[in-house]
């Protein structure tokens, strides 16, 4: 509805008091009190803003979280063990992707149904895996497929993945080389540009 909301982990507005969660109205940025912690991805579903991260609400540690701006938050269900970065929508249904986590590896996408978290797809859990900057950072919507980005283990010998894609026919894996990460997706005159942190031959190089 041509509203600017900005999230992250801040804890000052202009000079105004603030935690984590803002809107801009027009002139400065507005706090948006009710939770704190960390958010790490935003996507509207009809009326509401659905929230990703790491944080409270209330007496409770959520990872997902809805707001609206007549009736402020709203918890789900259920929410992911592993913190959520990020949403998309593809065919009419809402998907959350997330780190992967000790205690929970490989529970890294989920389909929100009936405002509970399903399980989507499960990655191996290897024993790379267990890193907790392992998992998805992006989930992206184009056309008829549907993106996971990030760095993510697919088979043995320590092989990451970086771009998982989903559509009518089985899913397939694009990749660069071994530890480099996609953090966001851009599509710009049918092509799909990914952005991020991604080695070429000995060197880092971010694009």
């Amino acid at each position: 509805n041509n509203e600017l909301y900005a999230g992250g982990n801040f804890s000052v507005c202009d000079t105004t008091a603030a935690s984590c969660f803002a809107k801009w109205n027009g002139g400065n940025w507005q706090p948006i009190l009710g939770i704190t912690g960390k958010i790490n991805g935003f996507q509207v579903v009809d009326s509401a803003l659905y929230i990703g991260g790491n944080f409270v609400h209330g007496n409770d540690t959520v990872t997902a979280i809805k707001w609206t701006a007549g009736g402020g938050f709203t918890e789900f269900v259920n929410t992911p063990h592993n913190v959520v970065n990020g949403f998309a929508i593809y065919k009419d249904t809402v998907y959350a992707v997330c780190n992967s986590a000790r205690a929970y590896p490989g529970q890294c996408s989920f389909q929100i149904v009936n405002d509970s978290f399903v399980p989507f797809y499960y990655l191996g859990a290897s024993i790379n895996f267990y890193d907790s900057y392992a998992g998805f950072r992006v989930a992206f919507t184009d056309n008829d497929t549907l993106y996971f980005g990030g760095s993510f283990d697919m088979d043995f010998y320590y092989q990451y993945r970086n771009i998982l894609s989903f559509y009518t026919g089985p899913f397939q894996t694009n990749f660069f080389l071994v530890d480099s990460t996609v953090n966001t997706f851009c599509l710009f005159h049918n092509t799909l540009i990914c952005g991020g942190i991604f080695k070429k031959v000995t060197d880092y190089v971010s694009y």
